[in-house]
């Protein structure tokens, strides 16, 4: 499993990071690259070959911080991850050079912490938010205040209008941890019955023969 992790140094990221941690204890296919995103601006007075130069010793100085920030954040647990990549993107937009990279490099899912309450962009910001409506990668928002603890099962909640899809990356990553599913149906309009039991076809699959819905 293939997981990127942003962060932008500060304590509420950490959240996201100690939630890989705990994915990495339930599971030794965990690769981790953890992502920074930041902007350099030329001043014009610079000339190309000195701005080159700047953002490569800018470069090298923020994954040395970058290191320091997560092993400090998890510790002698460093031993769990199979790999850990350390990556700081030059970008312009910080949203889609997180969604352009993840793409890109074929990860499996975003990690995010966030924190707030109310409405979706209250509930993860506006970075979160943009995030999560437009990455075709699989979007984890992790409360800022999350501790590790094991995962032993995961609600995962579906309108069933493209539940075949969905089940494909949610059982694969339940099964990746070694933790139980259970999924839940809603519906915002009155329920379909026969599209409702037709959807329920798929569960029938002997691979999710022990989800519970």
């Amino acid at each position: 499993m293939k997981l990127l992790v942003t962060t932008d140094f500060s304590v509420n990221s950490k959240g996201a990071i100690r939630f890989a941690l705990t994915l990495a204890k339930q599971s030794k296919q965990i690769e981790l690259t953890i992502y920074h995103a930041v902007r350099f601006m030329k001043p014009t007075r610079w000339t190309d070959n000195f701005f080159k130069a700047y953002k490569h010793e800018e470069t090298e100085r923020l994954i040395a911080d970058l290191k320091k920030f997560v092993h400090g954040t998890i510790g002698q647990s460093k031993s769990k991850f199979a790999k850990i990549d350390f990556v700081i993107d030059s970008v312009i937009s910080t949203e889609e050079g997180l969604i352009t990279y993840s793409q890109k490099n074929k990860m499996d899912f975003i990690c995010i912490a966030t924190q707030g309450a109310g409405t979706l962009r209250k509930v993860m910001g506006t970075h979160t938010s943009y995030i999560v409506s437009h990455s075709k990668i699989p979007v984890l928002v992790i409360p800022s205040h999350y501790r590790s603890k094991p995962l032993k099962k995961l609600i995962y909640l579906s309108d069933f209008e493209n539940v075949k899809k969905e089940l494909e990356k949610v059982y694969k990553f339940s099964s990746d941890i070694k933790s139980g599913l259970d999924v839940l149906h809603y519906s915002s309009m009155v329920l379909d019955r026969n599209k409702f039991e037709r959807n329920k076809e798929v569960f029938k699959a002997k691979e999710y023969k022990n989800i519970l819905r």
